[in-house]
């Protein structure tokens, strides 16, 4: 303030009481900060939630977010140890965690973490890959397709879905993320 010239910084002063009082309002600071993964802040509300008896909603006005965005974070504790450990380490994203959420086994949730990584699946392919997954009738054709889609991905490096229902066409969707990426994959087309 003096360096800017100031002579009066606008200052609100909170008395505190409670040493609980002080950690809660530290934690719910803490919480703002914009470098913090999705697990982090999971891991912040559940203390709230946990330790201080904060509801979602106590939650959400505390850190100007709203209800369903806690729930969706808190929801990303139920997720297997090694897709947390991805989310914090920036290696699938919040959206890619939260289609993986759709499962409540764990096993299936792991083979599409799995896939993500190896095929460099984006949010958009892991929801429709989630979708297609729990429609038990097209399992069989997930299974179906599965080498030809290695195959695929393997030729034209970058990551690409099969998929077919019952009594319709099928599709072949194939990732690229640049104009210079897509003329490389229409010359492997071509060869």
């Amino acid at each position: 303030a003096i360096r800017a010239g100031l002579s009066n910084v606008p200052v609100y002063i909170i008395n505190i009481t409670a040493e609980s009082e002080m950690l809660e309002l530290a934690l719910i600071e803490n919480i703002q900060r914009v470098d913090l993964n999705p697990m982090e802040e999971a891991e912040g509300y559940a203390v709230l939630r946990g330790k201080y008896g904060f509801t979602q909603s106590k939650i959400a006005n505390s850190i100007s977010k709203s209800r369903s965005e806690i729930a969706n974070k808190l929801r990303l504790l139920k997720l297997p140890p090694v897709i947390q450990e991805s989310l914090k380490n920036r290696i699938i994203e919040y959206g890619h965690a939260r289609a993986l959420l759709g499962f409540r086994e764990s096993s299936i949730m792991l083979t599409i973490h799995k896939k993500i990584i190896k095929n460099h699946l984006n949010v958009r392919q892991t929801e429709l890959l989630t979708r297609l997954t729990k429609n038990k009738k097209e399992k069989p054709q997930l299974k179906k397709f599965a080498d030809r889609e290695e195959k695929l991905q393997t030729h034209l490096k970058t990551a690409a879905l099969i998929y077919k229902k019952p009594k319709q066409k099928g599709k072949i969707i194939i990732t690229f993320s640049n104009q210079s990426d897509l003329d490389r994959i229409l010359n492997k087309i071509y060869e």
